[in-house]
């Protein structure tokens, strides 16, 4: 039976250009759309989707395809909410969704998604250890800058994944979206990760501070867990748990709740 959610909630459109680019409020139209199954809708409207509804090549067509990978709905795509901001600002809790692009240039988002901070993926959730329990996970799941009744996958999330996926030896090579990577890419999980890079926040670092690096040969996601991210590399078959700098600026893909 086909179901259809639909969640509208007001879209909010203030008259604010960030870096030659219409500012996108947080209150953004959400409409999860549930074509084919309830606990996996083919695909999901929301801001910066570039399907139609079907899941076809749309021109912005405002919807992310989704994925089932064992008992968890994935989306497909890299998240590409929100509004650019120039590398040489960091994204910050001021009620707009802001996202880098991939060497500032907006076709690097059109492509690949957004690249966004820990604390905007998050839409400031906290770093308290009160928020999170002993492992790191938080202590519920955190919708962030997700659809609603999608959340930023936490480490649980993303190791369930790679079990099923038969460890994260192995689990690279079947996240990775085999036309683009030129390695033993063969995604078999339909995840279709792309090699979308990573821009480099640490004020510290001053000769690499606000450059973008990786693109064509790496592609790193946020966890929800206090302090780790995930990464795929070109010519690596595994996928490898690291430690979280905050300031970085990672891709995104949500978890179904």
């Amino acid at each position: 039976m086909k179901h259809s959610i639909k969640l509208l909630l007001v879209i909010i459109l203030p008259a604010l250009f960030l870096s030659g680019c219409s500012a996108v409020n947080i209150q953004t139209q959400i409409t999860a759309n549930n074509d084919n199954s309830s606990d996996c809708p083919k695909t999901v409207k929301y801001d910066g989707g570039a399907y139609d509804q079907g899941g076809g090549n749309g021109i912005f067509g405002g919807y992310y395809r989704t994925v089932k990978i064992g008992t968890q709905c994935w989306l497909k795509d890299n998240l590409n909410v929100g509004t650019m901001i120039k590398g040489t600002i960091d994204q910050s809790d001021n009620k707009i969704i802001e996202k880098y692009c991939y060497d500032n240039n907006s076709g690097g988002c059109d492509a690949n998604g957004g690249l966004y901070q820990w604390d905007e993926a998050m839409q400031y959730y906290g770093s308290s250890s009160v928020n999170f329990d002993n492992s790191g996970n938080p202590l519920k799941n955190v919708q962030g800058i997700c659809p609603s009744g999608w959340h930023i996958p936490n480490d649980v999330d993303w190791k369930a994944m790679i079990k099923y996926l038969g460890g994260d030896d192995v689990a690279g090579d079947k996240l990775k979206a085999a036309s683009v990577w030129g390695d033993k890419a063969n995604n078999s999980s339909g995840f279709s990760a792309l090699p979308s890079g990573q821009f480099f926040g640490e004020r510290g670092f001053v000769a690499m501070y606000g450059k973008f690096f990786l693109q064509g040969s790496g592609a790193v996601f946020w966890s929800s867990s206090y302090n780790s991210r995930w990464t795929l590399l070109k010519d690596d078959s595994k996928f490898d748990l690291g430690n979280k700098i905050s300031t970085h600026g990672l891709s995104i893909r949500c978890i179904k709740d």
